[in-house]
């Protein structure tokens, strides 16, 4: 929790978030608590903005990292924290509306959300812990667990415009072929044709898709 005039005086002193300035200026841990601890050399900020500290004995995320991103969506199926979910609550999870589904033609295995608009044809198995946002089309054959598939997004382009989601059903086919066993992966959006195991998909706005290892780190100097 923050202060609102500290925000107003940090903003001034905000730089781009590039490590290779001289007074880089742009993350919280590194810079900002740093500068209210007096520690940070080139920013100098009021004394009475103070840094206060709590023991917390809960749940701890880091969702930055990928496992751990899979891990947040189990627990809330589990039942282990509460949020809200625009979801009906059924005995094997989650679903959404407007969805296709032929239970008799479908194995679900506890716990699964299944979100708005989406079209699962029979013969494919979802569960345990599937996660599939909205618009999803999951073929024959297919098996979905310990997943998440986003729902679609809008984009932002680096000049700040943004490309909508409903525009981006062009490029962005989400759907699941026939057969494809996805397992342990994070699936940003577009036309999985291939098994994905621990895998991350992002989708690039010409429709391609970006398959990385969960455990990817970008080379060079993080921000």
């Amino acid at each position: 929790m923050i202060e609102m005039d500290l925000l107003k005086t940090l903003d001034p002193l905000r730089t781009a978030a590039d490590p290779e300035l001289a007074g880089p200026f742009y993350d919280f841990g590194k810079h900002v608590f740093a500068a209210m601890l007096g520690k940070l050399k080139y920013v100098t900020l009021p004394k009475d903005y103070l840094l206060w500290g709590i023991r917390y004995d809960g749940k701890w995320f880091d969702v930055g990292r990928k496992r751990d991103y899979l891990s947040v969506n189990r627990s809330f199926l589990d039942g282990e924290f509460k949020m809200e979910n625009p979801y009906e609550k059924l005995p094997w999870g989650y679903m959404g509306t407007d969805s296709v589904i032929d239970f008799s033609k479908t194995t679900v295995i506890p716990l699964v959300v299944i979100g708005n608009n989406c079209i699962i044809e029979p013969g494919v198995t979802l569960g345990p812990y599937a996660v599939i946002g909205d618009d999803w089309t999951i073929e024959s054959g297919a098996s979905v667990r310990d997943s998440v598939l986003w729902k679609r997004y809008g984009y932002f382009l680096e000049n700040g415009e943004e490309i909508p989601a409903e525009e981006r059903k062009a490029n962005d086919g989400h759907r699941v072929r026939n057969g494809v066993n996805i397992n342990g992966s994070i699936v940003v959006g577009g036309t999985i044709k291939s098994d994905l195991q621990e895998k991350t998909v992002n989708l690039l706005l010409n429709g391609s898709t970006e398959i990385l290892s969960i455990d990817h780190v970008p080379d060079g100097k993080r921000a």
